[in-house]
């Protein structure tokens, strides 16, 4: 069995079943909530070579687990319970 393995700098997650850019790298489930997020923060008639170096740039960017994740991943992260609240 392989590795599904989030493809965004710094983030742990296994098992991601979405592919991003041409099918190129993994994206997870709360990356891609957050990647849709920033999203809504981008000029609205954007070119789509500038779209596609957004989200390399995104995908470059560490995953924090920190000061600004959620309740449910900082919990887990300072348990050692990381995977526990994935569904």
């Amino acid at each position: 069995m392989s590795v599904l393995e989030c493809g965004r700098m710094g983030c742990e997650r296994v098992m991601c079943d979405r592919l991003i850019l041409n099918d190129s790298r993994y994206i997870c489930r709360d990356c891609w909530e957050e990647l849709k997020s920033l999203k809504e923060t981008w000029e609205p008639n954007l070119s789509r070579q500038a779209v596609e170096r957004l989200i390399r740039e995104f995908m470059d960017s560490v995953r924090s687990y920190g000061e600004n994740g959620s309740t449910e991943d900082n919990f887990a992260g300072l348990t050692g319970n990381r995977w526990e609240y994935e569904v």
